[in-house]
This record gives C-alpha cells, structure tokens and sequence, in this order.
C-alpha cells in the first residue's frame, strides 16, 4: 500500500468532497469559499510546497463542505465516507425518538 502524507490525505479528501459537491475545479471552490485559489492550488498539489494547510482554510473549507475538519485529515476512501454519512445520519435520527 501507498504510504500517504497528511498533505497528501488533505488533497485526496478534498478532491472527493468537491466530487461529491459537484464543484468542477479550484476556481469554482476558490469563489463559493473565499479561499484564494493559489492556496488552493498547493492544497490539492501537495508535492508542490511541504507543510501543512492554514487552519483557517481547513475550518472554511470543512464548513462549506458541510463536514468536520477531522474528516478532512482522515485517510477514508468514498464508500468509508458514505457509510460515516449513514451512520451519523442514523444517530441524529435515534436521538430524535
């Protein structure tokens, strides 16, 4: 298996969340976010510039996806973040009864 820098973690999350929020490219989220697109550009290129992301810009971007920002530096593929989906989905839903 690859072995996955955090960076690189960030920017395979946030490719998938753009998927899945329908946004085609960085400029797209770049104007729905206020997150500049150059920033934006390294975030999703990690190989480009080591470090890690601005907090800030993690919070912003987390919020605007609707997510946690923990779900952001977490190494999950699509099918693993559908089923947290459901189940957080199922929890709000029990504690409603």
């Amino acid at each position: 298996m690859e072995e996955r820098n955090l960076p690189m973690v960030i920017a395979e999350n946030l490719r998938l969340a753009m998927r899945q929020r329908g946004i085609e490219n960085q400029a797209q989220l770049s104007r729905e976010t206020g997150v500049p697109y150059a920033t934006l550009n390294l975030y999703l290129n990690p190989e480009r510039r080591p470090g890690l992301p601005n907090l800030k810009h993690l919070v912003t971007l987390a919020e605007f996806f609707r997510m946690e920002v923990w779900e952001l530096l977490c190494p999950m593929n699509e099918a693993e973040r559908a089923l947290l989906k459901s189940f957080e989905a199922w929890v709000r839903a029990s504690r409603k009864e």
